[in-house]
């Protein structure tokens, strides 16, 4: 073509452009209609972080903006997971928005799902979101809670799903298509009911369509569980508070949380195995509460229980009489687990002590010679033997013990004393001549302290005589029968001497020109007074000083003693021996028995007690246990008794509270007194401090009269009937203690008539079992306990009173049967298990390994259950001249008994019983109450840390346990 041609042509153009009215392209038209703005993907789902099923959808929108106002267009959306096979391509529908689908079998755990947007012109704008996949869960929003009897389960919907399959077991098994349970297209939410206290394991399958994945999702596991099913008791001891709750089938392992005082959280403490717990960590005088649940699989906390330390204070108060007889017993010595006896006429008896109610003799040394005094030093003992001097016998094998050596040189009189420091041995060599009659006769005596060193048994070497002041004195025995010892005591360089005419001797043994004399203020008056028995505890000395009573002397320098404190405390002279322990002061005397002070102030000894015992000479103590050598040949009977110091003492009555009603019931839980006050309903007390109660609510019962309370966790039961003792109808009440001074109603059972004649009450793993001699045993549903229903009646005997739960087993007090057992392992299928004992049972109570009971006359029972299938009649303790049992209540090592004195005893008492070993329980003392009369009426009896309450006709009585 040529250029006239083109010109042409283009003037042409440029002629029909304009006739159409159309203005030419240049580059600022170009540049606008081929914009550089990408379109933007805004991805609704799923999450940055979302964890997948086996198929994964998408959902979003994409945008293409010119300019930021023209809509462009998009021509293509694609996806793809990078470093897989995975992609493909999506639909834009014309609002823009998107939806995709793919799997995910061949990916990983871990995978980026990257979207790219193309519009016309070829821009491009991407979008990427990381995803999880977690191998063999592919439904991971598949999710269980359980509550009371219920599991709701949930999940997300799983794309290109047809159906949803739900398999679950209650054993702990792992469900499928063969094991367990299969429910058939179930939806989100499904709630399914379950029983409590199981382990429900479940699993969801995801259906797709014929020719697709479908998705399975992981195991879930959870227990149901409503507040009551664990429901902790918490029982207080010495320095510490046990706990125990339900079993339950799913698990063993659970964790105990804590809360101090009367408010705040309750923090997490502890997690162990098993169903009950110890806190060792506990205060005395301060409240706790607990919670329990298992430790997985659960979130259902328990209500929480209260306790307080036990109020028994460690203190002398019971003797156990002669469990064994020596003759010619002159001491007694306990190391360890083995009691050394030494006698004139039997040598050395060796009894094992490990129980010490039921010592057993297992060895003899010295057969048939005279032993004074034994003293054991590691597998030594060392005896003082009189005539023969010393002996040593090898006792590490106490069944059978074998001469080591001995010490008797031509200068030996009569050794009677002995003491040891380190490699040495002291004795107190005794002699005297009679110059007179037999009675009030007159002897010269002479007295000698024999150092000797024994670091080799076998060869005992005299390291020195000590030679001591010789003195006329007037004796009141014979020669051939006197039983004093001159008593000698080490500690560290001084020795510690009685000494007839010195009062105590105090030597520096290993020099022996250092000495002092320490003398009695009275000693003038009958120079036959000194140190008969000694006890060394740091820089004090307590002296036994026969007709003087207790010279108490601070040797803080030994050489310048001071006598600090010296009192017959009443003793009426005799005093014989000496014992410390810890901070109690025993002595032996032949009048009054054994004393027993505290010495909490050394200086200031103030008796406590005094244990009857005749004649008591000498004292040994070993821990909590001190045994008495007591009785002479011409006293009668020698033998060995036992002071048990870890019994209660100093109970006190600490406050009466007159309340408005008839008081016929108390349960305590923490600081707080719970009463069922008759005709005045419910009222609170705070008992922080027990000699100023403090009323804190009264809930009236209009109509009615409470009668019986328990407590279970944050719940009181109360059981009211009619206020017209000639109606049966009666209800129950059950109140919220979250707020301990302030409960709160929650429910009433009974107000269709179903409680007349019911008469005791027991609450355990969500159930309330009732004792009702018109209808049976009642059992019902608290597991909720705004809404508690009647789900059992069990057919029993007309006389069933009380009853008590321990684990599987219900013991009913029954009047004709006595104590029964129900088997309650099923609630709902409970039945007649067994007779525990035969005698009239009114009250009961237990507290896991026993079962106690108030019997209907004198007696009551105390039976093993630790063995519930075996249940034991251990002991029958009497109550002299009782009538009727009444109330009985348990914690720590103590049973508490009420019963009614006859008409020669018209008191009402509470007998306290050492239960700490069941198969040997012991009684403790006896409270008299109030004279018994027909306005007082002993009823409920119970315990909390250190308080004792007594329910009686006129009110409350609360009794301090701790002096």
């Amino acid at each position: 073509m040529n250029v006239k041609t083109t010109a042409f042509a283009a003037l042409a153009a440029s002629c029909i452009l304009c006739s159409c009215g159309m203005t030419f392209l240049d580059a600022s038209n170009v540049s606008r209609a081929k914009d550089s703005v990408p379109p933007v993907i805004s991805l609704s789902s799923p999450a940055d972080g979302f964890q997948c099923a086996n198929i994964v959808e998408a959902r979003g929108t994409v945008s293409d903006l010119a300019d930021g106002t023209a809509v462009g267009k998009v021509e293509s959306l694609s996806y793809a997971i990078p470093g897989s096979t995975v992609q493909g391509t999506a639909a834009v529908a014309a609002d823009g928005s998107f939806v995709f689908q793919f799997e995910t079998t061949t990916l990983g755990t871990a995978f980026v799902l990257t979207l790219t947007a193309r519009d016309w012109n070829g821009n491009a704008g991407s979008a990427s979101v990381s995803l999880q996949k977690t191998a063999g869960n592919s439904i991971p929003s598949f999710a269980a809670e359980a509550s009371n009897k219920q599991v709701g389960l949930t999940w997300e919907s799983v794309p290109n799903t047809v159906d949803y399959t739900l398999y679950y077991s209650d054993n702990g098994s792992l469900p499928s298509e063969t094991v367990g349970t299969s429910v058939q297209n179930v939806q989100s939410p499904y709630s399914l009911t379950c029983e409590n206290g199981k382990l429900y394991t479940f699993r969801l399958q995801a259906n797709a369509p014929e020719g697709s994945t479908g998705s399975l999702s992981d195991y879930v596991k959870t227990i149901p569980l409503s507040e009551m099913t664990l429901v902790p008791r918490a029982y207080g001891k010495r320095g510490k508070i046990a706990l125990e709750w339900n079993g339950i089938d799913a698990t063993d392992e659970f964790t105990v949380f804590r809360r101090v005082g009367e408010a705040g959280t309750f923090d997490e403490f502890r997690t162990t195995t098993g169903t009950s717990f110890t806190d060792t960590t506990a205060q005395n005088g301060q409240s706790y509460y607990y919670k329990v649940r298992p430790s997985d699989h659960c979130g259902t906390l328990s209500r929480a229980a209260a306790a307080q330390t036990d109020g028994f204070e460690t203190s002398p108060s019971i003797v156990q009489s002669s469990p064994l007889t020596l003759r010619k017993v002159k001491d007694v010595f306990i190391d360890g687990n083995y009691l050394y006896g030494s006698s004139l006429t039997t040598g050395l008896s060796i009894y094992k002590a490990s129980d010490p109610y039921a010592l057993v003799l297992c060895g003899i040394a010295a057969a048939g010679k005279p032993v004074y005094q034994t003293i054991v030093d590691g597998n030594y003992a060392y005896c003082a033997a009189g005539a023969d001097g010393l002996y040593i016998y090898d006792v590490s094998n106490p069944a059978a013990p074998t001469s080591a050596g001995s010490y008797d040189a031509d200068d030996i009189v009569c050794v009677r004393g002995i003491a040891k420091s380190g490699d040495y041995v002291l004795l107190s060599d005794f002699s005297s001549t009679n110059t007179g009659g037999n009675n009030g006769w007159e002897a010269s005596y002479n007295c000698s302290v024999k150092v000797i060193d024994v670091s080799t048994p076998e060869a005992p070497i005299l390291e020195r005589t000590i030679t001591l002041d010789a003195a006329t004195l007037i004796d009141y025995g014979t020669i051939s029968e006197d039983n004093t010892v001159v008593e000698i005591a080490v500690s560290g360089d001084y020795a510690f001497i009685g000494e007839r005419g010195a009062g105590l001797r105090i030597v520096d043994w290993k020099n022996p020109t250092v000495a002092a004399s320490v003398f009695p203020p009275d000693l003038s008056n009958n120079s036959a007074a000194y140190a008969k028995g000694i006890a060394v505890l740091g820089n004090y000395v307590y002296a036994a000083v026969d007709y003087f009573g207790i010279m108490v002397v601070d040797i803080s320098d030994p050489l310048n003693p001071n006598v600090v404190r010296y009192d017959d405390y009443g003793a009426n002279g005799r005093t014989r021996d000496v014992a410390v322990v810890g901070k109690w002061l025993l002595t032996a005397n032949l009048d009054l028995g054994v004393q027993i002070f505290d010495a909490s102030d050394p200086a200031a000894p103030t008796v406590l007690r005094n244990i009857p015992i005749d004649y008591p000479f000498q004292l040994s103590a070993d821990g909590p246990i001190a045994y008495v050598f007591n009785g002479l040949s011409y006293y009668g009977t020698e033998n060995i008794s036992i002071v048990d110091l870890n019994m209660p003492i100093g109970i006190m009555e600490k406050s009466v509270i007159a309340t408005e009603g008839t008081c016929y019931d108390v349960a305590a839980a923490g600081p707080y007194a719970y009463v069922a006050d008759g005709t005045a309903g419910l009222r609170v007390f705070d008992m922080s401090d027990p000699a100023a109660p403090v009323p804190t609510a009264a809930l009236p019962a209009s109509g009615f009269r409470a009668n019986k309370i328990k407590i279970a966790g944050e719940l009181a039961f109360v059981l009211f009937d009619s206020a017209n003792i000639s109606s049966a109808v009666q209800k129950m009440n059950i109140y919220n203690l979250t707020e301990p001074s302030s409960p709160k109603l929650l429910s009433t059972i009974g107000d269709d008539g179903d409680l007349s004649y019911a008469r005791g009450l027991a609450v355990s793993g969500g159930y309330l079992y009732l004792t009702n001699y018109a209808k049976g045993l009642q059992v019902f549903d608290i597991n909720d306990p705004t809404a508690p229903y009647s789900v059992n009646t069990v057919d029993a005997s007309a006389a069933i009173n009380d009853i008590a739960i321990s684990g599987n087993y219900a013991y009913v007090a029954d009047e004709t049967l006595g104590a029964v057992a129900y088997d309650i392992s099923d609630p709902l299928k409970t039945y007649y298990a067994m007779a525990v004992s035969m005698s009239e049972c009114l009250n009961l109570c237990t507290n896991g390994t026993g079962l106690f009971s108030s019997n209907v006359f004198s007696d009551s029972t105390l039976s093993d259950i630790s063995d519930p299938e075996d249940p034991t009649l251990i002991a029958t303790v009497t109550n002299t001249s009782a009538v009727l049992g009444r109330g009985v209540a348990a914690t720590g090592n103590y049973a508490f008994f009420s019963y009614t004195g006859n008409e020669g005893d018209m008191m009402f008492k509470i007998r306290i019983v050492d239960i700490g070993k069941l198969s040997s329980p012991r009684m403790i003392a006896d409270i008299d109450t109030v004279p018994v009369s027909d306005s007082y009426v002993t009823n409920g009896l119970a315990v909390e840390g250190p308080v004792l309450y007594c329910a009686m006709g006129d009110g409350l009585r609360v009794y301090k346990l701790r002096p």
